[in-house]
């Protein structure tokens, strides 16, 4: 199915959210949301903070309504999530606050964020963007076991 094909086929929706391996990372990004918005959607966009250049451009050409945006853990440990850039992150935080188009969100993982952790991001948050975005903690959900399947007998 061509894109354009698919977004027709959204009439009976009011917006588009687009998630996963990083949207700012893909060079069509764009051009996806630019048929997105032709079609009177509301774009929000789920990003980890990793790319706030990509993320600026794209709000200043009005191509997004809402960003919601990972926040893992302090800055300092963004080494355990396998990230050596956070000052990337920090600004992305800062440009979600300045614009006010977004909100922080926090998987807490039991073992990792403990009240320290948490109380460390809280302040980070407080300094990065002065209480002008809300943050949500959501629980860690444990995936489903995996499962097998047996071969047909032949």
């Amino acid at each position: 199915m061509r894109m354009t094909q698919a977004l027709e086929s959204l009439g009976l929706y009011d917006g588009v959210v687009v998630s996963g391996g990083e949207p700012p990372l893909h060079r069509e990004l764009s051009n996806l949301l630019l048929l997105v918005k032709q079609r009177d959607l509301k774009v929000r966009l789920d990003i980890n903070g990793s790319f706030p250049d990509e993320l600026r451009k794209l709000l200043d050409l009005g191509l997004v309504d809402e960003v919601a945006m990972d926040y893992k853990v302090p800055l300092d440990m963004y080494g355990l999530a396998g990230w050596d850039r956070p000052e990337l992150i920090a600004r992305s935080v800062a440009l979600l606050a300045e614009r006010q188009c977004g909100y922080l969100r926090t998987t807490v993982v039991p073992g990792l964020h403990t009240d320290e952790v948490l109380d460390a991001i809280r302040a980070e948050l407080e300094s990065l963007a002065g209480g002008r975005l809300s943050w949500i903690l959501q629980p860690y959900q444990e995936p489903p076991p995996r499962t097998l399947l047996a071969k047909p007998a032949a």
